[in-house]
């Protein structure tokens, strides 16, 4: 189709960037997009009637970047990271909050 991992991410979350960070290659931000969505659901029942079911890309092997500086423990769980020029409160919660509008902020003044 021709579409950018930012086309993508924008169609699904209404977020340009919300994969770009360092060391994350085009492919695992490509994963990171498939694993926020949910699968196929009928899986089972293509197999049965078809003995065939929807293909997946295979696994990338782990890659560890959750670490250094930018890097923050969620207190819900999960990593994030937030970019320099966003670490401005000292609270990662209230700067990944701030990080995040800044991103729909960003991707609604470029939809327009």
């Amino acid at each position: 189709m021709g579409k950018t991992i930012e086309d993508a991410e924008v169609e699904l979350f209404g977020v340009r960037g919300w994969t770009k960070v360092p060391k994350y290659h085009e492919e695992y931000r490509w994963q990171a997009i498939r694993d926020s969505q949910p699968g196929c659901g009928i899986n089972h029942i293509f197999n049965i009637f078809l003995a065939k079911t929807t293909p997946e890309p295979a696994r990338l092997p782990i890659l560890h970047v959750h670490e250094g500086e930018g890097w923050y423990k969620m207190k819900n769980g999960g990593c994030v990271y937030i970019p320099k020029n966003n670490r401005k409160t000292g609270d990662p919660e209230k700067d990944f909050s701030v990080f995040i509008e800044s991103l729909r902020n960003n991707s609604n003044s470029k939809n327009v």
